[in-house]
């Protein structure tokens, strides 16, 4: 007689579930306390995990945030870098706007002094108080990082993209600072991309800083969103390198909503300014004097554009008109006509030289108004700039040539227009 076989134990599905549940908990108790040791906000973790679709602003559309860049051992304390960061979630645009650290301000209780001391004076609080008083606008949040922490998180990240315009080359023994950029297309260490946004030792001195601070922040974005092929970032230590040298009054869920929200916006379509100002000495000190009026219309205007789909910004290209060899009283109708078109014509003067016929030379980006501006004026001439303007020029020149008679001529496109709008005036009064 055979042995009885032992009876034979059945899978059980439960038993598989309870292994399971367990692993699962102590990994995530282990993740957990790794993250807890890294310096990474474990509640941030969980807001970005969630899937929230509501951006936690009280119902606002659009944010202010002031980027603030110090270094409190070569600055002692002082704001180096000062730029509005807009952002409008209904439009899913970008606005960088940036003031010159030397900026003469009235410091709320203060007194007068340099914005930079704002910092020092009174914190992230005072520096968003002064800014925000200067621009009109409300600035209700603020980033504040280091010198230190951009080396730390551009090295997380796998370094940064830029086309560094020129040879750089500047050494600040005292400050421990050594720049030593060639000119080029090239992926900056954590430290080179300190020097870049720091460099501002030649003619274009504190606006050519702030443009490649700007520039760099486009840049770092537009990696964060897309990647370099064999350069991803370790978004582990990324997140603990943000977590610890990056300060802000922005909540855990206000920041992880910014983060998946940043996805979504395009950085092709940001704006990027500049606040301009004029180098001058006031009792023994350096100032840069800043017009609040010239300001105050540059941060709303960045403000409307802002509140616009893309692909209308043209719309609010500012007009030049010029004459150069043109009767000098075609030009009030030649800036009436642009007017009547729907553009903002900021100068209308005369040229020395002589042009045969009317051109508009565009600034790029402003394609499609020259093109309906050619329209108006009945005119089919029309060129990108040969060169780079100033920073505060008008994106669009209109050049009135010895064929604007013919153009503005009776019974023209530009008359009839400029009839029309006089017409409809008329009937609006």
């Amino acid at each position: 007689m055979l042995p009885a076989r032992p009876p034979r134990k059945r899978f059980r599905w439960l038993d598989l579930f309870v292994w399971l549940l367990c692993l699962g908990t102590l990994a995530g108790i282990g993740w957990a306390f790794y993250l807890a040791h890294s310096g990474v906000s474990l509640r941030l973790v969980g807001n970005l995990l969630r899937g929230d679709t509501t951006p936690p602003f009280a119902d606002q559309e659009s944010v202010n945030l002031l980027i603030i860049g110090v270094d409190d051992k070569i600055e002692r304390g002082r704001a180096d870098t000062l730029i509005v960061a807009s952002i409008n979630f209904k439009t899913k645009r970008l606005g960088l706007l940036s003031l010159p650290r030397d900026t003469r301000v009235s410091v709320p209780g203060r007194g007068f002094n340099k914005i930079n001391a704002c910092y020092s004076l009174g914190g992230a609080e005072l520096c968003k108080e002064t800014v925000s008083a200067i621009l009109d606008i409300p600035v209700d949040y603020f980033l504040k990082t280091d010198f230190k922490g951009i080396q730390k998180i551009v090295d997380a990240m796998g370094g940064v993209v830029i086309d560094v315009e020129k040879d750089m080359s500047y050494d600040d023994r005292n400050g421990n600072l050594h720049i030593h950029l060639k000119k080029g297309r090239q992926r900056l260490n954590g430290y080179d991309a300190m020097c870049y946004v720091r460099f501002r030792h030649d003619i274009e001195s504190d606006y050519g800083r702030m443009r490649r601070q700007k520039q760099f922040l486009l840049a770092a974005y537009r990696q964060m969103l897309t990647g370099e092929a064999g350069k991803n970032p370790d978004v582990l230590l990324l997140a603990r390198q943000i977590t610890r040298y990056v300060k802000t009054n922005l909540s855990d869920r206000q920041v992880a909503w910014l983060a998946r929200f940043g996805k979504q916006m395009d950085p092709a379509s940001a704006l990027v300014a500049a606040v301009p100002s004029e180098a001058k000495r006031i009792g023994r000190v350096d100032y840069e004097i800043v017009d609040e009026s010239v300001a105050r219309g540059l941060a709303a205007e960045m403000q409307r554009r802002l509140s616009v789909d893309p692909q209308y910004d043209y719309k609010f290209a500012r007009v030049e008109v010029q004459s150069a060899g043109a009767p000098t009283q075609l030009a009030s109708l030649a800036a009436h006509t642009v007017r009547a078109a729907g553009y903002r014509v900021v100068e209308v003067g005369l040229r020395r030289d002589r042009f045969p016929l009317t051109k508009i030379f565009f600034s790029a980006g402003y394609r499609s108004a020259a093109v309906e501006i050619a329209d108006a004026l009945g005119t089919q001439h029309y060129y990108p700039r040969p060169a780079t303007p100033r920073s505060d020029a008008p994106e669009i020149t209109v050049v009135l040539g010895a064929d604007a008679s013919t153009l503005l001529r009776p019974g023209s496109t530009a008359e009839n227009t400029s009839e029309a709008l006089s017409a409809s005036g008329s009937r609006r009064s």
